[in-house]
């Protein structure tokens, strides 16, 4: 599976250009606060693996909130990747995602 140039956002971090997303409409378990947000990251260049972050609130625009909704800047995602990376993914080897839990304060 790979991350649609459309649509994504690019980050360089230590000298890598990686694609980042979040679904532009939650999905029914999120739009009820059922699921936190998550995020999609990706090596710019396609077909290696995908990282998927999954963070500790619900999406900002979840009908039914809960708790505190979370939201996601460049800055988070540039420490959701270097984090990543730390813990183990493989970002530029092609193969499964790497799902990885991420606490923003």
């Amino acid at each position: 599976m790979s991350l649609t140039k459309k649509g994504s956002r690019s980050i360089t971090v230590e000298n890598e250009t990686f694609l980042w997303q979040v679904r532009k409409k939650p999905t029914y378990s999120g739009g009820l606060g059922w699921s936190n947000l998550s995020v999609a990251v990706q090596l710019k260049e396609t077909n290696y693996s995908l990282l998927v972050a999954t963070c500790n609130g619900p999406r900002p625009d979840a009908y039914i909130k809960e708790s505190k909704e979370v939201i996601v800047t460049p800055k988070h995602v540039e420490d959701i990747i270097k984090k990543a990376i730390r813990s183990g993914w493989a970002y530029n080897n092609k193969g499964s995602s790497y799902e990885f839990e991420y606490k923003i304060t």
